[in-house]
């Protein structure tokens, strides 16, 4: 019997540090995850940042949205969310860089009117979104809350 009853500890930890070292490599994982979303998030503002020095570079008179900034807030603080929601709605926006900004001059409410009511799937959750401040210039600035679908 003590045979099998150190064969069976010996299995039992041998599962136990499986496990351990399995919740630890997820982990880094998931780590890495969130770095390469960033870092995806920064190689989107180099391009955008070229494509409008290239356009500034050929229109030297003509004032021009050159970026655009998106902050999201979501109930429960969850970041992954937020940088979610973030990615889309300056997804949905990107077609106005290198546009004049007498465009949203003469309509300011036109990221308002795309973005409200949008769904995105974060996480497996529908998420809504609402503007609550757009700030316009060469930067436009659009602040927006996204919260769970109903």
């Amino acid at each position: 019997m003590k045979v099998r009853e150190r064969l069976a500890w010996f299995c039992l930890g041998l599962l136990m540090g499986a496990l351990t070292l399995f919740v630890m490599q997820s982990r880094e994982i998931n780590d890495l995850y969130l770095k390469a979303a960033k870092s995806n998030i920064i190689i989107s503002e180099l391009k955008e940042e070229n494509a409008r020095m290239y356009v500034q570079l050929h229109n030297p008179s003509q004032t021009l949205i050159q970026s655009i900034r998106v902050e999201c807030s979501v109930p429960g603080n969850n970041e992954a969310v937020a940088m979610i929601g973030s990615r889309y709605a300056k997804e949905q926006l990107t077609f106005l860089i290198g546009r004049e900004l007498d465009i949203l001059m003469r309509s300011p409410t036109i990221p308002e009117r795309i973005l409200n009511g949008q769904t995105f799937m974060a996480l497996g959750r529908k998420y809504q979104i609402r503007v609550t401040m757009v700030v316009l210039g060469e930067v436009i600035y659009v602040q927006l809350r996204a919260s769970p679908a109903a």
